[in-house]
């Protein structure tokens, strides 16, 4: 564990006394460093603060990586800094300190071990229904210990063309702002979207980047649709012979607005032998295992989604495997 000891002055004496009269000192609110650098290991670093009077101290967001031991003190004394180990991007918070009407904040920037953050979406556009719900568009990232690094900013235009830029989040949402807010996970985003009762259809484009401190930022776009009245889903066909050998196959489907749903499509499947079931805008993937059996097997995959207005889709594929 790595431990620091860093300094940071509230109050300095520098002077001599004249006329051997006593040295008296009040100095508004300072720091020596407002940034500060530590390593991706887990550590703790002792801040040693100099003042004439009573102090505060806290963390300039709420983090789960990092804690003070003390949230104030008097004159000269001291607090540590704890952070655990950072196994992803670049992090940093800030250590607000306030002296009466003064205060300065020092930042804390803890390097990670992934120094080219990434985020990969699988498809440029999202249609999503009217009915609204958390709808997702998958994706391939380096940021599996670095998702609320994550930053969604969606750009709406209205009728005169005038753009409105606004970070996706609760507190943001209104009727312009239909995204309600965002579920950030390493493998995809999700998006919550509220109904639209309006005629045709209403979209805004996205912007997928990252908070890193370090400044190597990206930037990734996709645009959301909102026009489907009603879920669909219709595979290509009803069933499907395959041969006995292990592979991974799709079943195409000629209706699908109901892919995004990930966490509201509802597949089962009768056998084990068959895997990695997913409903993706392409089709039905699976894979099946080899067939080891000697005889011809076959097992049902059912596909079954219901919006949050309580309209549904649903299909059925029956898998045949030669011996």
């Amino acid at each position: 564990m790595e431990c620091k000891i860093i300094a940071l002055t509230l109050a300095a004496v520098f002077g001599l006394a004249a006329c051997d009269k006593p040295f008296e000192y009040d100095i508004p609110l300072s720091v020596t460093a407002r940034n500060l650098t530590l390593s991706a290991d887990a550590g703790s670093t002792h801040v040693m603060v100099y003042a004439t009077g009573v102090w505060t101290a806290s963390l300039s967001e709420e983090v789960d990586w990092a804690s003070l031991n003390k949230l104030s003190g008097e004159g000269t004394n001291d607090l540590v800094f704890s952070y655990a180990a950072n196994y992803g991007i670049a992090r940093r918070v800030g250590i607000v300190l306030a002296s009466g009407s003064k205060r300065d904040t020092v930042f804390m920037t803890q390097t990670g071990p992934v120094t080219s953050p990434s985020f990969k979406l699988e498809y440029n556009t999202l249609d999503v229904l009217k009915n609204g719900g958390l709808a997702f568009i998958p994706g391939t990232s380096n940021l599996y210990y670095s998702t609320e690094a994550i930053r969604v900013t969606a750009i709406y235009i209205d009728a005169s063309g005038k753009k409105d830029t606004v970070l996706v989040a609760p507190e943001n949402a209104s009727s312009e702002h239909w995204i309600v807010d965002v579920v950030k996970r390493y493998d995809r985003i999700g998006l919550d979207v509220a109904p639209y009762s309006g005629n045709g259809s209403r979209s805004a484009d996205l912007v997928v980047s990252i908070d890193d401190p370090t400044g190597r930022n990206f930037r990734s776009l996709f645009t959301v649709k909102q026009s489907a009245e009603a879920p669909m889903f219709l595979l290509s066909s009803i069933s499907g012979s395959y041969d006995n050998t292990a592979a991974a196959y799709t079943v195409k489907c000629t209706l699908n607005n109901i892919y995004p749903y990930t966490d509201d499509v509802i597949i089962t499947c009768s056998a084990d032998w068959i895997r990695n079931i997913r409903l993706t805008k392409n089709g039905l993937e699976f894979s099946l295992e080899a067939n080891a059996t000697g005889i011809m097997r076959s097992a049902q995959i059912s596909v079954n989604f219901i919006d949050i207005a309580g309209k549904s889709a649903k299909g059925e594929f029956t898998v045949l495997q030669k011996a």
